[in-house]
C-alpha cells in the first residue's frame, strides 16, 4: 500500500492543523489526508 501512495507535501490548513498530500501512483489522483482515519479509509479502497 505504501508503494502505491507517494507523499508530495505537507499543507498547513488552519492554525496549527496540517494535512499530508499523497499521490496515487496508479491514477495520478492527489489526496489530502488530515487524520489517521482517512489513511485507513484510503487503504480499504
Amino acid at each position: 500500500m505504501q508503494e502505491r501512495y507517494r507523499t508530495t507535501a505537507i499543507r498547513l490548513l488552519t492554525g496549527r492543523a496540517c494535512g499530508l498530500v499523497v499521490v496515487d501512483s496508479r491514477t495520478g489522483a492527489e489526496r489530502l489526508l488530515t487524520s489517521v482515519h482517512e489513511w485507513h479509509q484510503l487503504q480499504t479502497e
